[in-house]
């Protein structure tokens, strides 16, 4: 009952002790009003106050002002892995107590970490019901019992000049690691000279804070011998043949290199096999070997993007699987099983979805890949209006199906299955949408829900892009006439300006460009999202002359323009070229300077009538005559 002075028990019965109550006493207001037959207590007072009556001889209660009693003890905490230690009031409390009830004990401190090891003085207060309070002193002996983590490397050392060499205790540890952290490294040897040629067992002592250590032994191979170092060169691209830059190789678990912007990462060494790491975040690990044997070595590695698991699941609002939802993310339509559960692997990224599920509302969000597995979680709603099914039907101009075509409708955004099909459920209403897919024109446009089901025909038109081809000969001059043909059929002939515009769509396309007098040239190019120019450059078929001394004279195009181009071969003074029109008048004169060296000059035929020519050559003491057609 908590009273004001509790007679000793051994002496009853009698008249000692103060049977009122304190005000901090649970009997306070806690009797039962249709017991008591007198109108006041023993003091006079009235029998029930505050509209219940209290169990005891006296009605109401006087305040306690007896702090508690505590006795505190020391106590000992020690640091885990995470580098924290906490303790409890119950741990550094050995007594507490007080003449009503201690209500709550409190402490200064009861989380500690790595910078506290050694003795920290504490408080502890304890506090009555009346709010009485004492409070004492504590000591708590922080401590760490736990050892670093260690791992030793081999290395090879050369002695120098004057046969001696040092090396620190870091240079034989890969990797040292503590729950607080290393306060010493040493090693047993650090000076080596001659006499120790051969391997050396070292031991290496790492120390923390808490003075726990763990010794490791590493072997020191001493040479006199000149080590001589090659160059291993990472070469990393991605799947896509582009560099990879950032990309850390390991070698012995040890990041050696980083890659550049052109995807290179360099390392420096001796002969030996190596086995290597290559890591980047978004990306798989890649490992392997090389081997380095007096020479330089190059290694090639391509990364592939590292997959993670997205897994949806959908609940109604009572946290109920819903089977037969249809997630779409990424160009893709996952329907959920009986579980409510549907997965897809995804690479590092950001991602918007939506969910939708006939008789409820629809539902969206973005969900974020980032070097590990997601779990994302949607609630749907049940429809507070009636909805109803509008379901896209997107086809080409053929009127076959188009998967993957996206649908944005009212925010969301949807992707056609193998059908060309997709459905949302909507409320009545007016929406517009778009639909878009690659390589064709975006089609938008608007539909409205009345009541009923609808279905909505889309048409989509393929994107047109334009392949330019820029005809030139070998003195980069533009070439008119050119035919290009793609599949065997002739598409389009170039302009003076030596151009040929052809329009296609989306493709890989096998072309010829051919001229009369000119080598025809062949190649592929490929259309991709975009307008693509292509540079030819013909070479004219030559109208060989060969001497019999084995010199070679050869001119082209024949039928020429404006220029003539002469290759000379072979020979070793001045040619002199002539020109006749077919009346045997000397209309031009060239001279060329050759000096044994393979020669082609160009000859200026503009401002010359058409018609029939006869090209003289002149070389030394020899002369060759040939026939050349101007148009």
């Amino acid at each position: 009952p908590v009273f004001i002075e509790v007679p000793d028990v051994s002496a009853v019965p009698t008249t000692e002790g103060d049977f009122h109550l304190f005000t901090a006493s649970p009997c306070i207001d806690a009797g039962v009003n249709d017991s008591v037959s007198v109108s006041t207590d023993l003091d006079g007072e009235a029998r029930i106050q505050n509209g219940t009556v209290d169990i005891g001889a006296y009605e109401g209660g006087d305040a306690d002002t007896l702090s508690p009693e505590l006795q505190t003890k020391d106590t000992t905490v020690f640091i885990d892995e995470s580098g924290t230690g906490s303790i409890k009031p119950g741990d550094v409390v050995m007594q507490a107590s007080d003449n009503t009830n201690v209500a709550d004990t409190t402490l200064s401190r009861s989380e500690f970490d790595c910078s506290d090891i050694g003795v920290v003085s504490i408080e502890v207060t304890v506090t009555d019901g009346s709010g009485n309070q004492t409070t004492g002193n504590a000591e708590v002996t922080v401590g760490d019992t736990l050892k670093p983590s260690l791992t030793v490397k081999d290395i090879s050392l050369y002695l120098g000049t004057d046969g001696s060499e040092s090396i620190t205790a870091s240079d034989l540890i890969l990797d040292a690691s503590d729950n607080c952290s290393i306060a010493d490294t040493s090693a047993t040897q650090t000076n080596f000279t001659t006499e120790d040629i051969g391997d050396v067992p070292v031991d290496v002592t790492v120390t923390d804070v808490g003075g726990n250590s763990k010794t490791e032994t590493a072997i020191v191979t001493v040479t006199d011998e000149s080590l001589t170092k090659y160059t291993i060169t990472f070469n990393v691209i991605d799947e896509s043949s582009e560099a990879v830059e950032g990309a850390e190789v390991s070698i012995g678990g040890e990041v050696l290199a980083s890659t550049d912007a052109s995807g290179v990462a360099m390392i420096d060494t001796i002969n030996g096999t190596y086995s290597y790491t290559v890591t980047k975040s978004g990306y798989q690990d890649v490992e392997g070997t090389v081997t380095v044997s007096d020479s330089d070595e190059s290694v090639n590695v391509a990364l592939k993007e590292a997959k993670y698991t997205v897994t949806f699941n959908i609940t109604g609002e009572n946290s109920q699987a819903i089977e037969g939802a249809t997630v779409t993310i990424n160009g893709n339509n996952l329907p959920t099983n009986a579980s409510g559960v549907a997965t897809i692997d995804l690479s590092n990224g950001g991602y918007d979805y939506t969910v939708i599920k006939s008789g409820y509302e629809n539902a969206s969000g973005t969900v974020t890949v980032s070097d590990g597995d997601v779990a994302e979680n949607v609630s749907l709603i049940a429809a507070s209006e009636d909805n109803y099914a509008v379901t896209f039907h997107v086809v080409d101009e053929n009127s076959e199906a188009i998967e993957g075509a996206g649908v944005d409708i009212d925010q969301y955004n949807l992707s056609t299955d193998a059908s060309g099909e997709v459905i949302i459920y909507l409320v009545n209403g007016t929406y517009d949408y778009t639909v878009t897919m690659n390589g064709y024109e975006d089609f938008s446009g608007s539909l409205t829900v009345a009541g009923a089901d609808i279905t909505e025909e889309v048409t989509l038109t393929m994107k047109v892009y334009t392949i330019t081809f820029n005809v030139t000969d070998e003195s980069s001059e533009a070439v008119e006439g050119a035919t290009v043909s793609i599949g065997g059929a002739v598409m389009a002939s170039t302009n003076t300006e030596g151009n040929a515009a052809i329009d296609t769509i989306n493709g890989t396309y096998d072309y010829t460009v051919s001229k009369s007098g000119y080598s025809s040239e062949t190649g592929s190019v490929t259309v991709e999202g975009s307008d693509v120019k292509e540079e030819i450059t013909l070479t004219g078929e030559s109208t060989g002359i060969h001497t019999t001394e084995g010199k070679e004279v050869s001119f082209y195009p024949n039928p020429a323009k404006d220029k003539v181009f002469i290759r000379l071969n072979g020979m070793q003074s001045m040619a002199t070229i002539k020109l006749f029109n077919i009346h045997g008048q000397l209309t031009k004169t060239y001279k060329i300077s050759v000096s044994g060296q393979r020669v082609t000059e160009s000859l200026d035929v503009t401002g010359l009538n058409k018609g029939i020519y006869l090209l003289q050559i002149d070389y030394g003491e020899k002369q060759v005559t040939r026939k050349l057609i101007l148009e």
